[in-house]
């Protein structure tokens, strides 16, 4: 894995150095013009880049840098305005760390960063609802598909709180203002036509020894236990 360090303070720069090589490969500079040429010749992994270097700031480091930048970047400031700081945000920098610092928390930081990068995003409720509910053969276009998508991750939050007719109004509001009662039709219709037309063996994996479809509670109750974090 490549480090570009990019900081115009020769003796932070150097110690930062000293501590990156430790564990993986360094490429430093103190001038803006030369660390471009270095980020575009070695495409490094992590960026340790000062806002503040002479002949050229950082923000308008990253703009020429484009594409070129890499996924991990951490910039080093002793003082900016907020205005800054988001401006960097938006474009790509992962943390913004004040200095003068210890060197280590600078590797500590980016070692946080590349945890968070490598660690897969969790996965929405919803989204996991909707792959349930396709695996058991409820068509997506259908009405009580999106109440169930948004409804299952809703009860799953407190299911003793959400009862039907509170549950039902909670998603038709969500739906463009259906009836609490044209929800629980529509979420059982679309159970209906699933358990008659989706495959048997997998409703049978979620619902072990039914011979009819699951009622609305009964279905709202399996699939929130199926989330994660329930």
């Amino acid at each position: 894995m490549t480090v570009l360090i990019v900081e115009p303070q020769e003796d932070f720069r150097l110690k930062l150095t000293a501590e990156f090589q430790k564990q993986y490969r360094v490429f430093s500079s103190g001038d803006g013009n030369e660390a471009m040429v270095l980020l575009r010749q070695h495409k490094p992994d992590i960026l340790v880049l000062s806002l503040f270097l002479p002949g050229m700031d950082g923000l308008y480091f990253l703009e020429e840098a484009g594409d070129a930048c890499p996924p991990v970047i951490l910039c080093t400031t002793a003082n900016a305005p907020d205005y800054v700081l988001l401006a960097a945000q938006e474009l790509g920098v992962g943390y913004v760390i004040r200095i003068p610092c210890p060197v280590q928390a600078v590797l500590r930081r980016v070692r946080d960063m590349l945890r968070l990068q490598s660690s897969p995003a969790p996965e929405n409720p919803e989204t996991i609802t909707a792959g349930h509910l396709a695996k058991l053969g409820y068509a997506r276009h259908k009405g009580g598909f999106q109440m169930l998508k948004i409804g299952v991750p809703l009860f799953a939050q407190d299911p003793n709180q959400y009862l039907s007719d509170e549950l039902y109004h909670h998603i038709g509001k969500l739906c463009g203002g259906k009836s609490a009662g044209a929800v629980e039709t529509a979420i059982r219709t679309a159970t209906k036509e699933a358990w008659e037309t989706g495959p048997r063996d997998i409703w049978l994996e979620y619902f072990p020894g039914h011979r009819a479809y699951p009622s609305n509670k009964e279905l709202l109750t399996r699939l929130a236990e199926l989330l994660p974090d329930r």
